[in-house]
């Protein structure tokens, strides 16, 4: 199972329906009876969140929910964009392996193989275009240099996203790797400044440990977990287990594969959105936050998010006017939300040991970009 890796497809897919990454969704709990994910108490979280504190955050935007991996927001996401769409966009970046038709695949349930992840992350870097199957021989030269065959790339390089798309999943994975749950690629594994992204994964009950990534010349992918699938042990994120593989990686093969920066696509462009809405900010769109004196100060809630033409809200914000917001579903406060298990168990969950030195492996699949 991919985990958590599979969820820039999920929303991918949710983009390509019309969302854009600074709309809001809600990261809040949800019934894992409803997911079909399995768990111990019900509540979506406490089987592999991608941090150790496995809080809730409430309504946020798509951006953040994908950078920091939030569980509850991808199932909502995914559902809103349709199974069946987020599973058309899975086989068409090039998962061949069957997918569980429940909501369980949004959060990378099904098992695909390690070469089918890395080459669904190549239409990100590649324009919404898919890297063709991987193989030994590229082409095959007489002695005079004249090609007497080649593979047979071209065919197999179909659209399968826009690029506005693509780039804008660009945008939120190169957030998860500076301050998402893949920020210790810079801050701890000395990943080197390039312009790069990526994204966790873990799998149901910490059995598998994932880092999948690229910058514009090489997409890779890392696994780690044991033959026989069983507990890493409670709280093995791939962030601390494949991160570190993944950035010695991509480290090394820049002295062959020079990465330079994510082109923005023509039909991108800047809007100004209002964080507590999602919608386009307006002159009210201020809050009142204190100073590090105590004082009480106003403080603008707006910022540049990337959308396009079809993408741009067409309401300004309804939060700050004189309109009353109309909720249809009754709110909580944070501290009425149940609370799943940590993520982290400090007593009676030792790490497993392995019994012989071949029980635990990882493997690591790349891509050179074919359009470089």
């Amino acid at each position: 199972p991919a985990g958590t890796a599979m969820l820039p497809l999920v929303y991918a897919a949710a983009f390509e329906k019309g969302m854009f990454p600074g709309a809001l969704v809600e990261d809040s709990p949800l019934d894992n009876r409803a997911v079909m994910i399995g768990g111990t108490t019900g509540i979506l979280g406490e089987w592999g969140p991608e941090n150790a504190s496995n809080r809730y955050e409430g309504p946020i935007t798509a951006r953040a929910a994908l950078a920091k991996s939030k569980n509850g927001a991808a199932v909502r996401v995914g559902t809103n964009a349709g199974l069946e769409a987020v599973t058309q966009l899975i086989h068409a970046a090039g998962v061949e392996s069957k997918l569980r038709p429940y909501p369980a695949t949004f959060l990378g349930c099904s098992v695909i193989t390690l070469a089918e992840l890395a080459r669904a992350y190549t239409i990100f870097p590649n324009d919404g275009r898919r890297a063709p199957l991987p193989h030994i021989l590229d082409r095959i030269e007489d002695k005079e240099g004249h090609v007497v065959w080649e593979t047979e790339r071209s065919r197999q390089r179909e659209q399968v996203i826009k690029p506005e798309i693509a780039y804008e999943v660009t945008s939120c994975l190169t957030d998860a790797l500076t301050q998402g749950t893949g920020r210790l690629a810079y801050e701890k594994y000395g990943l080197q400044k390039f312009p790069a992204a990526g994204k966790t994964g873990t799998a149901y009950d910490f059995t598998d440990a994932l880092f999948a990534g690229y910058d514009s010349a090489v997409t890779c992918a890392v696994w780690a977990g044991f033959d026989k699938p069983e507990r890493i042990y409670r709280g093995a994120f791939g962030s601390v287990i494949a991160l570190p593989v993944w950035v010695d990686v991509m480290n090394a093969s820049r002295a062959s594969h020079t990465p330079r920066p994510f082109a923005v696509p023509p039909g991108l462009h800047k809007v100004e959105i209002c964080s507590k809405s999602g919608l386009l900010a307006t002159d009210r769109c201020y809050e009142d936050v204190r100073s590090e004196n105590g004082d009480v100060v106003k403080r603008r809630t707006s910022y540049f998010e990337l959308a396009s033409d079809a993408q741009t809200p067409a309401d300004p914000c309804d939060v700050h006017s004189d309109s009353v917001r109309t909720q249809l579903v009754k709110k909580f406060e944070s501290s009425q939300w149940p609370r799943a298990a940590l993520a982290t168990q400090k007593v009676g969950d030792q790490p497993l040991r392995p019994r012989r030195p071949a029980a635990v492996r990882s493997h690591v699949t790349s891509f050179a970009s074919p359009f470089r």
